[in-house]
């Protein structure tokens, strides 16, 4: 599907198993099939960091990451996503996010 009507999901996050990533990444066939788009900062686990390229190879336009930390660009990408997805799996009810999140519009956010 080369639709690019569907929601654009950001993600701003270290890539660990403890903030759900490898979670993201199984999702990603499906938010593909309906239509959805991932915009992805981080750096972390190089194997889901090559997982997350892999996915980026295959889906150019519907997959973005850009593999650092970049203060300026997560503004940029929490504010114009349609949800952000940020994982909890082993971190405080916050995950370090809740500040910037009430600052944008994109306020709905996926939980792994």
């Amino acid at each position: 599907n080369d639709d690019d009507s569907g929601p654009l999901v950001g993600v701003v996050s270290r890539l660990t198993w403890q903030k759900g990533m490898d979670l993201l990444l199984a999702a990603l066939p499906r938010l593909l099939a309906e239509g959805g788009q991932l915009a992805l900062l981080g750096a972390g686990d190089s194997t889901l960091q090559a997982e997350f390229a892999a996915a980026a190879a295959r889906h150019p336009g519907r997959i973005g990451a850009v593999f650092r930390y970049d203060e300026g660009l997560a503004h940029l990408l929490q504010g114009g996503a349609d949800a952000c997805a940020r994982g909890a799996c082993l971190t405080d009810q916050d995950g370090g996010s809740a500040r910037e999140r009430t600052c944008y519009p994109s306020d709905t956010c996926l939980k792994a």
